[in-house]
């Protein structure tokens, strides 16, 4: 399996630090920070790290887009590697699609 994105939500966390509400408190245990925390909390931790959070394939996204603005559909096609042309529609973002 590959690491790369595993490394990518270590990233995120790093870049990304919870607010000091949520954090761990120094020398807080799991089991007080989740007693602490409770059900809500544990929900705007998962909403914080939805929200501040990076996946391999929007880079690629991000490029299919690029591409359509630079050389055109057919040419973000040969580039994201699509054998059709609508494939390459969805996979990139939609104002790009538009244009």
């Amino acid at each position: 399996m590959l690491e790369y994105p595993r490394e990518i939500d270590r990233g995120c966390e790093k870049a990304f630090p919870l607010p000091e509400p949520l954090a761990k408190r120094r020398g807080e245990t799991p089991e007080q920070r989740e007693e602490r925390l409770g059900k809500a909390g544990k929900k705007q931790i998962r909403a914080w790290r939805k929200a501040h959070h990076w996946h391999p394939h929007q880079f690629r996204h991000n490029c299919g887009t690029a591409a359509r603005k630079e050389v055109g559909l057919e040419g973000a096609q040969v580039y994201l590697g699509h054998s059709k042309a609508n494939v390459t529609q969805v996979a990139i973002q939609p104002s790009a699609a538009v244009r």
